[in-house]
This record gives C-alpha cells, sequence and structure tokens, in this order.
C-alpha cells in the first residue's frame, strides 16, 4: 500500500489522483480518515477527490482545456446527475460565471433554493441580543445566519424550577402577542 499511496503523492494530473484514491478506498479496507492521513491531506479533500471520478467526460475536457479550474471541478463534482452537472458546466462556461456564482447555482440545483437578499446587519442582531437579555437577564442568546441558514439560540441556564418558569415566561409573551 506504501507504493500506492506514494503514487497519489506524486500525481501531477488531479484525476490520477481520484482515481488512485478511489481504487484504494474500494481495494483495501481503510476508512478516508486514514488514508488522508497517510497521504497528508485532509479527509474533505480525499472526499472531493474521490467524487471527481462521476465527473461526466465533457467536463474533464473542460478541465483540461482550461475552460474551468480546480475549484469548479470539485464544486460541479457535488452534483450525482451527470445531466445536471452538464447542465451547470453549460451554465459556467456560457454565462462566464465565477466561483461563488457557480457555488450558487450548484446549491440551487441540489437544494432547489435560490440565494437572495441581505445579511441582517450586526447592529439588528445585538439590539435583539440586548433587548432579549434585559427581559430574561438569566439567558444566553446566539444569533447566527449563512446564505442558506439562520439560528437563534436561547440557552437557559439553571435547574428545572428556573428554566421551566423562564418557558413559561416565553410562553406568555407569545400569548399576549396572539391577542
Amino acid at each position: 500500500m506504501d507504493d500506492e499511496i506514494e503514487k497519489i503523492k506524486l500525481a501531477d494530473d488531479i484525476f490520477l489522483k481520484a482515481k488512485l484514491v478511489a481504487e484504494i478506498l474500494k481495494n483495501r479496507e481503510i476508512r478516508v480518515s486514514d488514508l488522508a492521513g497517510k497521504i497528508g491531506y485532509t479527509s474533505s479533500y480525499i472526499c472531493h477527490l474521490k467524487r471527481l471520478n462521476r465527473l461526466p467526460e465533457s467536463i474533464i475536457d473542460g478541465y483540461y482545456s482550461k475552460q474551468i479550474d480546480k475549484s469548479h471541478l470539485f464544486l460541479l463534482s457535488r452534483i450525482d446527475d451527470q445531466a445536471k452537472a452538464l447542465v451547470v458546466y453549460e451554465r459556467v462556461l456560457t454565462d462566464n460565471l465565477t466561483l461563488r456564482e457557480a457555488e450558487d447555482l450548484v446549491r440551487e440545483v441540489l437544494y432547489q433554493f435560490r440565494d437572495r437578499g441581505d445579511f441582517v446587519a450586526s447592529e439588528t442582531k445585538n439590539n435583539i441580543i440586548e433587548r432579549l437579555k434585559k427581559r430574561f437577564p438569566k439567558i444566553e442568546v446566539k444569533i447566527r445566519q449563512t446564505r442558506n441558514l439562520a439560528k437563534i439560540v436561547l440557552q437557559l441556564n439553571g435547574n428545572l424550577e428556573t428554566t421551566s418558569k423562564l418557558i413559561r415566561s416565553f410562553a406568555e409573551l407569545l400569548k399576549k402577542d396572539d391577542r
């Protein structure tokens, strides 16, 4: 197996690396994380390489003809359906999409999710946190927002009596809003 690992390390061609990685994972009883450690790559990178093997030939040709780069390859390899991958690839070429734009398009294809709007300003998030803490001093509030997820976490610390009281206070507050 050391010879196979060395071949992967020495391979200049990304598709040769991908093929060798897939072969080792298929023929040897080795986990992705163990293989990654032996080669000196991250597990994530090994998974990226492995996915390259399912790309259609025309996308591979596009890489070799320098129409797209390695980042686009990894992005397109996330799409299981080769026909959909080709549609996205064609759009990347015809619309000359940046990596960020291509990422948004892949997300839309994979999750039927279209990235629109702006992030909530830090000032607004901080205002929400301050108001909640003022009203409920014993809670911790965290607000996180990404392009496809927003999360508000209210952590209530204390024993069952204390936390139940706080939860009931929230319930009463919501009832008032319903009126």
